[in-house]
């Protein structure tokens, strides 16, 4: 599996940089090293913002706060790692679709459908919605490598670039560069999509023992 190092390295070779980098934490120096320790994370909450990464998924059952709300009837605290909320739905409805999912008669990608999300909306850390023991279906920041497939690899390494085009490349050659990379990153991102959607079961996502064996 590839290392923080190796997609820095790719996405600097993608810029054209003949410099390879031997640490961002700390830098180890180069100028470089510095653009990727500050571009990195960015890019990397960015790209599993976008898409609905099976790696990066999560299910949590949501804690209950004070309401701040006139118009919502519950009030739940965000999870601390949420990149992104995808999905809210009943404890019931939750197990429901989960014993599907182990089943393997629902995919990944309708599992995270968030079309079917009941309503809410977030404020100031706080999910509001009127559903009761809300259990949220979520994108969470992942830092390990290893959890990463090749396409994220891949699309992670264009995104640094557009990243890194910036400062290194500069001027309108530069922005050019930038835009370019980052079509090339999103389009990796489609290809993951696509290739979770022809399969009906995805094993990255947690499923509690006692739902897979029901």
């Amino acid at each position: 599996m590839a290392s923080i190092i190796d997609i820095c390295n790719t996405g600097l070779a993608h810029v054209g940089s003949d410099n390879v980098i031997s640490s961002i934490d700390p830098p180890d120096g180069s100028t470089e090293a510095g653009y990727c320790k500050r571009f990195y994370p960015i890019a990397r909450k960015e790209l599993i913002e976008r898409f609905v990464w099976p790696f990066a998924t999560k299910r949590q059952t949501l804690a209950s706060v004070t309401n701040p709300s006139a118009v919502w009837s519950q009030a739940y605290a965000v999870p601390a790692d949420c990149i992104r909320p995808v999905r809210v739905l009943t404890a019931q409805a939750a197990n429901a679709l989960l014993w599907e999912y182990s089943a393997g008669k629902l995919s990944h990608s309708s599992l995270f459908d968030d079309s079917a999300s009941a309503p809410y909306e977030i404020e100031d850390g706080v999910l509001l919605t009127h559903e009761p023991e809300a259990v949220l279906l979520y994108l969470r920041d992942v830092v390990d490598t290893t959890r990463f497939t090749p396409l994220f690899v891949s699309g992670l390494g264009f995104l640094l670039a557009s990243y890194l085009a910036g400062p290194m490349v500069r001027g309108a050659d530069g922005a050019r560069a930038a835009q370019n990379y980052r079509q090339l990153a999103m389009a990796q991102g489609d290809n993951a999509m696509t290739m979770a959607a022809r399969g009906s079961h995805e094993e990255h996502f947690h499923i509690a023992a006692h739902l897979a064996a029901r």
